[in-house]
C-alpha cells in the first residue's frame, strides 16, 4: 500500500479539495488500510502547520457531517496537544467513519445515489452569475459577455479576467467629477468576485449587490453593499496619507485600513453582522462605534445597538469557499441560505420541532443532497417540486 499516497490524499480531504476520482483512490484505500496504520497517518497529518487545519475542522470533518446517528457522537479533540494516537484510540471505529465521510462526500460531489428527501425535479447549486450595471445606465450580463474588455470610459476599463471574476481597473485616483458609480448584482442562486479600482477584492454572496465609484477619491474610498460581500482590502495612500476604505450597509459603515472582512447585511436576516478575519475594522453606527479585533463579530439589531462577540470566522466566511458551515442554526435560518443559493422557495407544511443543526456540506452539489444530510441528522422530511421545497416533520413511530 502506498501510504504517502493515503497521507497526500487525506491532507486534500481535511482541507475539501478531494473531488472525483481522488476521492473514490481514497476511500478504496482507506477502506483497505490496516487499523493499525491510521494512527501513523493522522499523526503524520497532525505536524501541519497550525491554521491549516483549525480546531473546529476536525471536530466538524467526525462529527457533523459524518455523523448519521445524532446520538452517536464521536468524541472531539478539545486539546492539541493531545496525540493524535490517543485521540484515534479513543475512536475505535474512526477508519468506518472516514469511510462513510468520504463516500458521503463522494456522493455529493457527484450527485449520485439517491436521495432520501423526495424530489420530483432536483435543484442544481447557484453559480458565476452577475450584471453589472455601468454610470450611463448601460447593463451588461456577466456571464454571457466574453473573456477580456468589455467596457472603457475615461480612464477606467473594465475587464472580465475569467469566468466569476471582473475586474475594474483605475489609471490614477481621480475627484468627483471624473468618476462615474458602477454597481455589480448577483441574482439568487449568483455569486462573483469583484477587483475594485484599488485592488482591493470583493467576494459577492447570491442575491447581493455591490456600488462603487469608477475611480476612488484621493480623500476616501466609499462602497456600498447589499446583501452579504467578503473583502480583502488592499492599502492605498496619497501623498504619504493612506486613504480609508469605507463600506455602507443599512445603518452601519465600516471603516478599514488593510484588512479581510465579512459583512452580512440581508435584509431578511433582521441583524448585521460584520466578521473580521485579519487587521481591524470600526462599526459606525448611530449609537457610536466600536473596533473589533481579527476573531470577533459585531452584530446589529433593530434597535441599532452594536453588539461584539468572540466568533468562529469560518462560519461566516464557509459561502466564500463553497461550502454551508451550520453551527447551532435553527431550520429556518439555514433554509433561507439555501434558498438564496438555490433560488427556491421554502413551505413549512406544519409546526417544526425545535432543534438546531450543525453540519458542513458543498455549495456545488444539487439540493437534494444537501437536504438528504439535513434529513439524516433532524427531524424534518423535504420534498422538491417545481422549485419549492415542503417541509414538515418525521411522523413519530
Amino acid at each position: 500500500m502506498d501510504q504517502q499516497r493515503i497521507k497526500y490524499l487525506l491532507e486534500k480531504f481535511s482541507r475539501d479539495e478531494l473531488v472525483g476520482d481522488e476521492a473514490e483512490e481514497f476511500l478504496t484505500l482507506v477502506s483497505n488500510a490496516p487499523e493499525s496504520f491510521l494512527p501513523d497517518v493522522f499523526e503524520d497529518l497532525d505536524r501541519i502547520p497550525h491554521g491549516r487545519i483549525s480546531e473546529n475542522r476536525w471536530d466538524r470533518i467526525v462529527d457533523s457531517i459524518v455523523s448519521v446517528d445524532k446520538q452517536e457522537r464521536v468524541p472531539q479533540r478539545r486539546n492539541r496537544s493531545l496525540s493524535l494516537y490517543q485521540w484515534i484510540s479513543a475512536v475505535a471505529a474512526i477508519i468506518l467513519i472516514i469511510s462513510f465521510s468520504v463516500k458521503l462526500f463522494l456522493d455529493n460531489s457527484k450527485g449520485a445515489g439517491p436521495a432520501s428527501a423526495t424530489t420530483t425535479r432536483d435543484v442544481q447549486p447557484g453559480s458565476n452569475k452577475a450584471v453589472l450595471t455601468l454610470g450611463d445606465g448601460k447593463k451588461i450580463i456577466l456571464d454571457d459577455s466574453q473573456i477580456g474588455l468589455i467596457s472603457k470610459g475615461g480612464t477606467t476599463e473594465v475587464i472580465k479576467k475569467r469566468d466569476g471574476q471582473l475586474q475594474i481597473n483605475a489609471s490614477a485616483l481621480g475627484s468627483a467629477g471624473t468618476s462615474s458609480m458602477m454597481e455589480v448584482s448577483t441574482p439568487r442562486g449568483g455569486t462573483y468576485q469583484v477587483i475594485l479600482p484599488d485592488q482591493s477584492v470583493v467576494w459577492l454572496n447570491a442575491a447581493s449587490t455591490i456600488r462603487f465609484p469608477s475611480v476612488f477619491s484621493k480623500s476616501e474610498r466609499l462602497v456600498e453593499i447589499d446583501g452579504e460581500a467578503y473583502f480583502e482590502i488592499k492599502k492605498a495612500y496619497h501623498q504619504g496619507r493612506r486613504i480609508p476604505f469605507r463600506v455602507k450597509s443599512g445603518v452601519q459603515t465600516v471603516e478599514v485600513l488593510g484588512t479581510h472582512f465579512n459583512i452580512n447585511a440581508y435584509k431578511e436576516e433582521g441583524v448585521l453582522k460584520t466578521t473580521l478575519l485579519e487587521g481591524s475594522v470600526r462599526v459606525h453606527t448611530g449609537a457610536g462605534s466600536k473596533l473589533l479585533k481579527p476573531g470577533q463579530q459585531s452584530v446589529i439589531g433593530p434597535k441599532g445597538a452594536v453588539e461584539i462577540y468572540e466568533t468562529d470566522t469560518e462560519e461566516a466566511v464557509a459561502w466564500k469557499n463553497s461550502a454551508f458551515l451550520f453551527n447551532e442554526l435553527e431550520i429556518n435560518e439555514v433554509m433561507r441560505q439555501v434558498a438564496r443559493w438555490y433560488d427556491i422557495q421554502v413551505v413549512f407544511e406544519d409546526s417544526l420541532p425545535e432543534e438546531h443543526y450543525n453540519g458542513y456540506i458543498s455549495r456545488n452539489v444539487p439540493i437534494s443532497n444537501v437536504l438528504k444530510m439535513l434529513e439524516e441528522t433532524g427531524d424534518l422530511t423535504f420534498r422538491i417540486n417545481n422549485g419549492t421545497v415542503y417541509i414538515k416533520a418525521k411522523k413519530k413511530r
